[in-house]
């Protein structure tokens, strides 16, 4: 895959042009409410509420003015990061961006553009050859694939991640690549799979922490 030759132009048309940004738009002006009160007729006045929390069917008022403009930035300042890394040929921190980008596209509920760029970002990572990273990737597009109701897509990503932590030995990391794979399987219909999952996952978790963390962890 060539990494050089792609500026940021070409970054924002092809990857995450600003027109995706569109659903993120608020619906200004702020609509305006009557309250209806004896109090207020009796004296002729109209109170009118201004109801910022309506502005957005997902952000409430203020919380869309603070997270809206931060997720614009941080998609301008990951397609700088990713144009210098090509143009310096830099597949590491490529591969890097291109997660983290995938990790805003699934924020902002845009599954599809998730899975191409996290699937971008993975064939990358198997590249390089780090096994920890590489299953980092398989169970960040794995959550995504399962998302998008790609289940068998899932469990193959998630089936890859738990092999990958077998062989590191890391048996926190194991344990929650056998859930993943559990609830992938249980979506499936494949109940009994899943419960084998569920049971060495569990099994595997009651040997490293308490009672609490597991609660947590499910």
């Amino acid at each position: 895959m060539d990494q050089r030759g792609q500026g940021r132009d070409t970054f924002h048309r092809t990857v995450f042009d600003n027109e995706r940004w569109t659903a993120l738009r608020p619906r200004l002006p702020s609509p305006l409410q009557d309250v209806t009160d004896d109090r207020f007729e009796r004296h002729g006045v109209r109170l009118l509420l201004k109801r910022d929390d309506l502005i957005h069917p997902d952000l409430i008022g203020n919380k869309w003015r603070k997270l809206a403009p931060n997720l614009e930035r941080a998609a301008g300042l990951y397609g700088q990061a990713l144009a210098l890394y090509r143009e310096l040929g830099e597949v590491r921190g490529t591969a890097m961006v291109l997660g983290n980008l995938g990790a805003l596209a699934e924020e902002r509920g845009d599954l599809g553009r998730a899975a191409a760029l996290l699937a971008a970002s993975l064939e990358l990572k198997r590249a390089l050859g780090s096994p920890y990273s590489l299953a980092n990737a398989l169970e960040s597009l794995g959550n995504v694939e399962k998302k998008r109701a790609s289940l068998a897509a899932a469990a193959a990503l998630y089936h890859e991640a738990l092999e990958l932590r077998r062989k590191l030995g890391f048996r926190q990391g194991i344990a929650v690549a056998l859930n993943n794979l559990g609830h992938a399987l249980l979506a499936q219909g494949a109940a009994e799979g899943a419960k084998t999952h569920f049971l060495e996952s569990l099994e595997l978790l009651q040997e490293l922490v308490t009672g609490h963390d597991i609660g947590v962890l499910y």
